[in-house]
This record gives C-alpha cells, sequence and structure tokens, in this order.
C-alpha cells in the first residue's frame, strides 16, 4: 500500500471538493485503497451534505456496491474505502452538485518482488559514507517497475540506515545507505510493505580502519632555572580529531644514546599530555617522543610524526 496521496481538486465558485486517495494494494479482495474527499465554501468546510462516491471497473466498495453516498462530518471530510479481484487502475469519483472530483487507484497482482543491486560495498567501518543498495521493486509478471511501493529495512548488530523505509520513484527503485562503527558483516534486510512473499536479505562488508595518528610537540617557557616543559597532542589523522587515555614514551639522545627520560600521560580528553620532566635545554640535543602502544585498543597503528626533534 503507497502512503502516497494523489489529490483532486473541483470548485464551481460556490463550492469546493478536494479528494485524496491512496494507491498499490493487492488485488485479493480484502486489501483497500481509500479515498477522502472534503468539501468546503469560501474556505470553510461544510458538514452534513451527501456526496455520491462511485468506483469503475471492477472495484467495489466494502458493502459491495459500485456508488455509494455518505455524509460529510465536522470537518467537511467523508472516506470511503474500495477493493478489487483484478488487478488493474480503477476510477474512484466523487459528486456534489455541478463539482466533481476523480483520481486513479492502482490495485496490484500478488506477484511483486524487490530485487537489489550491491552499489557500494567494502566501505570503512565508522565511514560516514557507507555502503549503499539499490532495491527495485517490480511485477514479476510483466517485469514493470512499482511506484510508490513502501519497503521496510532493518539490520544486524550496531548498523544505522539512512531510513528505516522508503518509497520507491517512478523505476521502482529506493537507494539505501547502511553506515556501521566496526569491521565485518552485516545483513541488510527489506520487506516490502503488503506482500510477505516480496523481500530480500543481503550482506554488506565494513573493512577495519587502520589508526593513523600524529603527534605534536610545543615548547613552552623557558623557566627561569634553565628547564624547558614541552606539550605533546595527540590527533587521529582519520577523523581529525584528538586521541585521550594513551601514554607517551620520551626519549632523550641520539642513536645509541638515547635514554628514557619520561611517560607522561595518559593524555587527556583534548589528546594532549605535558612532560613530567623538565628538559634542560643545554643538556641534550634531541627527543624522540613515541606512543606506548596498548596492543588491545591500537594494535597494528601508524604513528605519523612520532619523531619531535628539538634544538
Amino acid at each position: 500500500m503507497s502512503e502516497e496521496y494523489s489529490l483532486s481538486n473541483s470548485q464551481d465558485g460556490l463550492y469546493g471538493l478536494t479528494m485524496a486517495a491512496t494507491s498499490n494494494v493487492r488485488a485479493d479482495g480484502e486489501a483497500t485503497n481509500s479515498a477522502t474527499a472534503r468539501l468546503y465554501c469560501r474556505g470553510m468546510p461544510v458538514c452534513g451534505q451527501c456526496l455520491d462516491f462511485e468506483v469503475t471497473k471492477n472495484a467495489r466498495f466494502t458493502s459491495g456496491d459500485r456508488c455509494l453516498s455518505l455524509q460529510t462530518n465536522e470537518r467537511g471530510e467523508a472516506t470511503v474505502c474500495f477493493t478489487d479481484t483484478v488487478a488493474e487502475q480503477t476510477v474512484i469519483i466523487c459528486r456534489f452538485g455541478n463539482n466533481v472530483a476523480f483520481l486513479t487507484a492502482a490495485f496490484l497482482a500478488d506477484e511483486i518482488d524487490i530485487s537489489v543491486e550491491v552499489w557500494v560495498n567494502n566501505a570503512s567501518a565508522n565511514s560516514p559514507s557507507g555502503n549503499q543498495l539499490f532495491y527495485r521493486v517490480f511485477n514479476v509478471r510483466t517485469n514493470e517497475p512499482i511506484q510508490n511501493a513502501i519497503v521496510d529495512f532493518s539490520a544486524t548488530g550496531q548498523a544505522t540506515l539512512s531510513q528505516d523505509f522508503g518509497t520507491t520513484n517512478q523505476e521502482g527503485i529506493f537507494l539505501l545507505t547502511i553506515f556501521n562503527p566496526s569491521a565485518g558483516m552485516v545483513l541488510v534486510n527489506a520487506q516490502v510493505r503488503g506482500y510477505p512473499n516480496a523481500d530480500n536479505h543481503t550482506f554488506v562488508t565494513y573493512t577495519a580502519v587502520l589508526p593513523r595518528y600524529r603527534l605534536t610537540a610545543q615548547v613552552e617557557v623557558e623557566r627561569p632555572d634553565g628547564v624547558t616543559p614541552v606539550f605533546f597532542t595527540l590527533t587521529d589523522l582519520n577523523t581529525g580529531l584528538p586521541v585521550p587515555g594513551q601514554l607517551l614514551r620520551v626519549y632523550c639522545g641520539t642513536g645509541a644514546t638515547q635514554t628514557l627520560m619520561d611517560t607522561p600521560g595518559p593524555t587527556a580528553e583534548d589528546g594532549t599530555a605535558r612532560s613530567g620532566y623538565y628538559v634542560a635545554w643545554n643538556a641534550i640535543n634531541h627527543m624522540l617522543v613515541v606512543l606506548d602502544i596498548d596492543e588491545t585498543v591500537n594494535e597494528g597503528f601508524i604513528l605519523v610524526g612520532s619523531s619531535i626533534i628539538l634544538p
């Protein structure tokens, strides 16, 4: 069933008549399309007036009749439901005096199916672009696309979807984007609303993102005693965000003469840490800072700019 409403409007100068209707339900004699007509006069709803409805071809109102009259309610509206046993386009007509509103409503054979094309796969985990699937809803017998079909979606694990449901366009197509915070496979389920046999289940894959860090250092103002503090900042190059909770190892010297001087950290929420060992500016020529690997969190990381060379 489609939740997209068609709209018809008729106005003779004094009274106006509008009508909205649903479409695309199964032609099984039970599923119903509905139409709501609204009568107004100079923009105000008119209640208590009789509207005459009619459906064409094999369609029938739920009363079993092709013609039906209903009075408008306090909102000036009257609603009818109608069904069909034949897959076809039927016309729903509403009359009031010289005003006539009419719309086309579709009843579909229970031969609807859904296919999928994997448009984007193997996206990086936590990628803002995600993987993408193209769904197409069509008539099995004629292969004609089904427009305005509603497709409900779900996914396994922690995956999130661009939409929980979507409506197909005139080519019967809907594009879905799937996001996932971690590497691995995600099962995406699609179900055409109102058609239990029209479903699809497709796996998409997300690849691991290798952490890439940048470490920068800022030499602070030399203290009167000749000791110069150093301020470090650790950043994730994949996201541009600071990296908290990491230990640093500070070595002084060059080559084989390097000596571990300090292990500042862990880095704060803003990715910063200040060396607890205040370097005597005239005592060394170089300082080397490396990330202290926490294998349970950052196994296989790449560190860019790990060597901080000071005068």
